[in-house]
């Protein structure tokens, strides 16, 4: 039985869709090298965090006051 989903027309051709049933691209790339920005600042203040963290620890395990 043939899938309704997916009708077979049988000559192997398949029309393009209209344009109104086209989809719209909703990201540009802008949006997605913002995108990037973003997402490596939040990395690098995560290793800023990180780093001064363990600076820290290292400070009061040598016996600092």
């Amino acid at each position: 039985m043939a899938d309704p989903r997916n009708p077979d027309t049988g000559n192997g051709f398949i029309p393009d869709p209209a344009p109104e049933d086209a989809e719209t691209v909703l990201t540009t790339p802008e949006d997605v090298a913002s995108a990037g920005r973003s997402c490596m600042a939040i990395v690098v203040l995560g290793a800023v965090i990180v780093l001064v963290l363990v600076i820290w620890v290292v400070y009061r395990a040598l016996g600092a006051q």
